[in-house]
């Protein structure tokens, strides 16, 4: 190579190197802006997964603290209705006299002969009012012959129920049972309001999964209406 062919060979390899170096720089911005693009799309995957995560136990947290809130109510609706079964049963143990009436609270009254009630003598006075109920030929007082029947069949099964408890349930389908033999009677009509509250009371204090509860579940709402 002659001396004046040697400078530009240097030239070269100086422009080439640039060029590599400058090659190289644009690759390195490449990679560094992929890199950041792929980052930003993992950030924001995490961010959304984790934002469904909280919505997710923000309504757990929702579902749970409206299970608490029922279950609260739920657990102060049985403490009312033993309270008042035990001081019912206080009451008539303390008592000596061989014919009596226990009164706790409202309509809710037993009358006892000797202490016992005859629960076959109260279910026989419940059918015999159903047997009365007028209007054979009406569809509604069918069915409601029908729901009561129902009643009581299922206070009968109730094993929670010790049969002086039955006993006054069946006494409260009887009262419902002489209103609707004569719907013109707002005495017996109230009577019979009340004693839908009585048996209402009573299904929240079995077990719910029950006959006794299923059914007032069912007819209740349903007879209530033909009080107004």
């Amino acid at each position: 190579m002659s001396l004046s062919e040697e400078p530009d060979s240097i030239n070269r390899q100086n422009q080439e190197l640039l060029a590599e170096i400058e090659r190289l720089k644009a690759e390195k911005i490449e990679l560094q802006f992929q890199y950041l693009q792929d980052y930003q799309e993992k950030l924001e995957n995490e961010i959304e997964s984790q934002r469904k995560r909280l919505e997710k136990l923000e309504a757990d947290n929702a579902r749970l603290n409206e299970r608490n809130h029922l279950l609260s109510i739920k657990l102060s609706q049985d403490e009312q209705f033993f309270k008042l079964f035990d001081n019912l049963l206080k009451t008539m143990s303390q008592s000596s006299d061989s014919s009596q009436k226990i009164n706790v609270g409202g309509d809710f009254t037993i009358t006892a002969n000797q202490s016992v009630v005859n629960l076959r003598d109260s279910v026989g006075a419940v059918n015999k009012a159903i047997e009365q109920i007028p209007g054979a030929d009406s569809q509604e007082r069918e069915k409601l012959k029908e729901l009561l029947q129902e009643l009581t069949t299922a206070i009968e099964m109730e094993v929670s129920l010790d049969d002086e408890e039955k006993a006054e349930a069946v006494n409260q389908v009887k009262k419902i049972a002489q209103a609707a033999q004569k719907p013109e009677d707002q005495g017996l009509n109230a009577k019979a309001k009340r004693a839908v509250s009585v048996l209402e009371t009573l299904a929240k204090g079995v077990e719910p999964a029950g006959k006794l509860a299923q059914t007032c579940a069912k007819a209740l709402p349903w007879i209530i209406g033909l009080f107004p």
